[in-house]
C-alpha cells in the first residue's frame, strides 16, 4: 500500500463516523414507517443528494474513465447524456406518480395496481436479481480499490483473502452496519455526509489536474488531433447510444428501487421532483470534475488502458493525504448506492413478502425485527456473490450480466405503464414481461451467433423489448380485458392517481433535526483529514491540504451554524 499509515488513519475515521451517523438514529427507527419511509418527513435536498450518491458507485470512474479516454468527444457527450438527460426525464414523466402511490416500496404499489399477485412475482424477481448486481458491483469495487491503494491483486492479504476481497467484505460490513442501525433516515442523512467527501475529493483532484495541465490550451495542444471530433451521423455508435439510453431509463426510473424510494420518502409530490432535479443539477458538474482528470491522464499517458484513467491520474497527483480522502470519497459512492439498495431490498421482503405473503398479522416490532434480519442476510448475499466473482467463478459473472441485460426494460415496461393507463390488467403484465423477455433473450443469443456489432446489438435488444413489451402491454387492454374486479381496483387506482397534492405535510418530531449531525460528521472528517500531518509523507503537499481541510472545516461551521438557528 503506498503510504498506508495516511490512508488508514483516514478510512478509520470514516468507518468510525458513519457508524456513529447509523447509532445517532439507531432509536427512532423503531417502527417500519421509520425504518422503511423514514415516516415520509425527508427534506428534498437531503432526498436528492441521497438519490445522487445512490445512483452511481465507483465502478462508474472506472466506466466514465474508459469512454473518455478512449473516445474522445464520444465519450464525454456519453457522459453528458446518460446521466443528467436521463435522471431528468425519469423525473419529469415519473416523480409525482411514483410519490401519489403513497406506498413504502415500488413493488407495493403493485398489488393496488394490478392485485398481489403481481406485486409478489416482482418482490420475488428482485430479491433474486438485484442481490446479483450489487454483488458484481462489490466485486468491481473491491479491485477498483485495491488498484488505487496500490494493493496487490493476487498475494492473500489478510487470512488468505485477496485485497478486493477483504476490501469488498469490510466494505459491506460498514453498509449493513450503518443501514441496519438507522435506517432510511440515517442512511440518507450518511449520504449527505459523504457527498461532502466526494465533492471535496473530485474538487481537489480537479483542481490539482488544471494545474498540472498548464490550462485548457495546453491540455488540448497535448491531445491527439481529431480527439474532440464526433462521429459521422452515419456511424453506428449513435446507435449504441441510443441503445444506453432506453437501458439507463428503465434503470433509473423502476429497476432501482433505492433510487424510487428517494421519491417516496418525501413529503409532498413537489419535493419529490425537486429530488429528481436536484440529482440532474449535481451531474452537470460532475462531467467536468470527472472528465478533466482523465484527459490529463490521456495527455500524459497514451498508453494506459482507459479504465484505469481515474485511478492512475489520481495516484499520479494526490500526495498521501489527499490520495486518503480521494479512497474514502470512492468508498462513499459505492456504499451509499449499497445502503439504498439493502434498504428497499429489506423493505421488499418485509413488507412485500413477509407481512404480506407469511404473516399478515405480524407487529410492527416483529417487522422492524425482520427487515434487520433481511438487511443483515441480503448483505451476506453481497458478499458471497462478489466474492464468487472475484475468485474467478466467470459463471456468476455472465449469468448477472446476461440477467441485467435482458430483464431491466421487460420488468421497467409494466411498472411504469401501470402509472399511466388503467386498461391492462394481470395477464397483460405478464403477457408483456414474457414477450419482452423472449425478445431480449431472442436478440442478444442471435448476436452471439452471427457475432453482431455491440453497436447494433445494444440498440436492437433494449429497443426491441421496450417496443414489444410496451405493445404487448397496451394491445392487451384490449384484446385481454381485466376482469370487474381487477378493472374496478385500477379505476380506484387511477382515480387518486389524479388527485395532485399541493400542501407538503408537516414534519413531526420524529427524528433528531439533520443538520447538526450532517455537520457533525463532516466536522468529524475535517479532523481526521487534519491528523494526516502528523506524517511527514502529507506535510510534503502542505498547501493542497491546507485548501481541502479547511474547505471541509469551513463546511462543518456553516452546516453547525445554520442549524442552531
Amino acid at each position: 500500500m503506498n503510504h498506508p499509515a495516511p490512508i488508514l488513519l483516514v478510512l478509520a475515521g470514516y468507518v468510525l463516523t458513519m457508524i456513529g451517523l447509523g447509532v445517532a438514529y439507531a432509536r427512532y427507527a423503531g417502527s417500519a414507517d421509520a425504518v422503511f419511509r423514514a415516516g415520509n418527513v425527508v427534506p428534498w435536498w437531503i432526498a436528492g443528494l441521497s438519490q445522487f450518491m445512490a445512483s452511481h458507485s465507483a465502478y462508474l470512474f472506472v466506466v466514465v474513465g474508459g469512454m473518455i479516454y478512449g473516445r474522445g468527444g464520444f465519450g464525454l457527450l456519453w457522459f453528458a447524456l446518460i446521466y443528467p438527460v436521463i435522471v431528468f426525464a425519469g423525473t419529469l414523466f415519473f416523480a409525482r406518480r411514483w410519490h401519489r402511490t403513497k406506498v413504502s416500496t415500488p413493488v407495493e404499489y403493485l398489488e393496488k395496481r394490478f392485485g398481489p399477485g403481481v406485486r409478489l412475482a416482482y418482490a420475488w424477481l428482485g430479491l433474486v436479481v438485484r442481490p446479483l448486481n450489487n454483488g458484481v458491483r462489490m466485486a468491481a469495487f473491491g479491485v477498483l480499490m485495491a488498484a488505487i491503494m496500490g494493493l496487490d491483486q493476487k498475494e492473500p492479504l489478510w487470512l488468505g483473502l485477496t485485497a478486493p476481497v477483504v476490501i469488498a467484505l469490510l466494505a459491506m460490513a460498514l453498509v449493513v452496519t450503518y443501514t441496519l442501525l438507522g435506517g432510511l433516515m440515517g442512511a440518507l442523512v450518511a449520504d449527505v455526509v459523504q457527498f461532502v467527501i466526494f465533492e471535496t475529493a473530485l474538487l481537489m483532484l480537479f483542481g490539482l489536474s488544471w494545474q498540472k495541465a498548464g490550462g485548457l490550451h495546453q491540455l488540448v495542444a497535448h491531445l491527439p488531433a481529431g480527439f474532440f471530433r464526433l462521429p459521422s451521423l452515419h456511424d453506428s455508435q449513435w446507435l449504441w447510444l441510443a441503445g444506453w439510453l432506453i437501458l439507463q431509463l428503465a434503470d433509473v426510473s423502476a429497476a432501482q428501487w433505492g433510487l424510487v424510494t428517494r421519491f417516496l420518502c418525501t413529503r409532498s409530490e413537489g419535493d419529490a421532483r425537486k429530488v429528481g432535479y436536484m440529482c440532474t443539477a449535481l451531474y452537470l458538474p460532475l462531467l467536468a470534475l470527472c472528465g478533466l482528470p482523465i484527459l490529463v491522464a490521456r495527455s500524459l499517458n497514451p498508453g494506459l488502458i482507459g479504465e484505469a484513467s481515474f485511478g492512475w491520474i489520481s495516484q499520479k497527483l494526490l500526495p498521501p493525504g489527499l490520495l486518503a480522502l480521494m479512497i474514502a470519497a470512492m468508498f462513499s459512492a459505492t456504499l451509499a448506492t449499497l445502503s439504498a439498495e439493502l434498504n428497499t431490498l429489506s423493505g421488499v421482503f418485509t413488507l412485500d413478502v413477509y407481512r404480506r405473503r407469511f404473516r399478515p398479522t405480524a407487529s410492527d416490532a416483529d417487522v422492524v425485527r425482520t427487515g434487520r434480519l433481511a438487511t443483515f442476510f441480503l448483505g451476506l448475499i453481497f458478499s458471497v456473490v462478489a466474492v464468487l466473482v472475484l475468485g474467478g467463478a466467470s459463471t456468476v459473472l455472465h449469468a448477472t450480466q446476461l440477467i441485467s441485460s435482458v430483464i431491466a426494460v421487460p420488468l421497467a415496461v409494466p411498472l411504469l405503464g401501470g402509472m399511466f393507463s388503467a386498461r391492462p390488467g394481470q395477464r397483460g403484465v405478464y403477457l408483456s414481461i414474457f414477450l419482452g423477455l423472449g425478445t431480449s433473450l431472442a436478440i442478444y443469443f442471435a448476436g452471439a451467433a452471427f457475432d453482431w456489432p455491440d453497436t447494433f446489438l445494444v440498440l436492437f435488444q433494449n429497443g426491441g423489448a421496450a417496443v414489444v413489451s410496451i405493445t404487448a402491454l397496451w394491445a392487451s387492454g384490449y384484446l385481454l380485458p381485466a376482469s370487474a374486479g381487477q378493472r374496478a381496483l385500477a379505476d380506484a387506482f387511477h382515480a387518486k392517481m389524479q388527485v395532485s397534492e399541493t400542501v407538503s405535510a408537516e414534519a413531526p418530531a420524529a427524528f433528531p433535526a439533520p443538520l447538526p449531525l450532517v455537520g457533525a460528521g463532516v466536522l468529524a472528517m475535517a479532523l481526521v483529514q487534519g491528523g494526516t500531518l502528523l506524517f511527514p509523507a502529507a506535510r510534503d503537499a502542505w498547501t493542497a491540504w491546507a485548501a481541502v481541510g479547511l474547505g471541509v472545516l469551513g463546511v462543518a461551521l456553516i452546516t453547525l451554524g445554520r442549524s442552531n438557528r
